[in-house]
């Protein structure tokens, strides 16, 4: 490539280049070249992702370019990123199992965990989430998520100091969370993401495990094919992060 980008070169808020001096008219720059260059310059990113699950190695994400389109001095367009059609599955990162399972053990900690209180206070069980809390309880925090809302309670001073013992994000940021969501939550259904093909339960509730197909047993007992009932919140123990 015969050009490049000076420290004059300016980027957009979306990874677009407004003005590029060292590109000639006649120059084409491709999204990858550019997408180096951004990469460069954020001091040593890495230039591309690729993702690899065990032996399998799976194509770039086109979501993965940091630059969506490049146009010259006369604010053509040289190059365009294709932009990921929603829902796209040819770029899922991960096994939809494995998801549903990070999901699975998220939801737990609202239900038996250190966010027990959320399904307690809002009587449903498709919330999802983790507590946080900082050495020495300087920092407290819950993020949690429904299906159809997201949030992050945090509590802190601007001057890092101890909040106080057993200020935990279980017992300082929980409830704020809480009261955001008992507004946000109004009125939406409960609802919980389908269990994804080639996935076996064993057991229930605290004890309930899930375990890839092809990992299970050849024969199970019969009972363990039946429908779980809805868990119940265990606030028998105070929050610990």
């Amino acid at each position: 490539m015969g050009s490049g980008c000076s420290d004059g070169c300016q980027t957009g808020p979306a990874g677009t280049f407004n003005d590029i001096q060292d590109i000639g008219e006649h120059d084409r720059v491709t999204i990858e070249a550019a997408t180096q260059m951004r990469r460069m310059q954020d001091r040593g990113e890495r230039i591309r992702m690729r993702l690899e699950m065990g032996a399998q190695t799976l194509p770039d994400a086109p979501s993965a370019n940091v630059v969506g389109e490049i146009r010259d001095e006369k604010n053509q367009v040289l190059a365009q990123a294709a932009p990921v059609p929603a829902g796209e599955d040819s770029t899922r990162v991960i096994d939809p199992r494995n998801a549903f399972m990070m999901d699975s053990m998220l939801r737990d900690v609202t239900i038996y965990g250190t966010a027990a209180k959320a399904s307690a206070i809002l009587k449903r069980q498709d919330l999802a989430g983790k507590t946080g809390t900082t050495n020495e309880y300087v920092d407290a925090w819950f993020c949690g998520y429904q299906m159809t809302a997201a949030g992050c309670a945090w509590i802190g001073f601007d001057q890092p100091k101890k909040l106080g013992n057993s200020e935990t994000g279980g017992a300082a940021a929980l409830p704020i969370w809480i009261g955001y969501m008992n507004r946000a939550l109004k009125d939406v259904p409960m609802q919980t993401p389908a269990q994804p093909e080639g996935l076996i339960s064993i057991g229930s509730g605290r004890e309930r495990n899930l375990i890839y197909s092809e990992n299970a047993a050849k024969e199970r007992p019969p009972e363990e094919d039946e429908e779980m009932p809805i868990p119940k919140p265990d606030l028998s123990s105070p929050p610990s992060d």
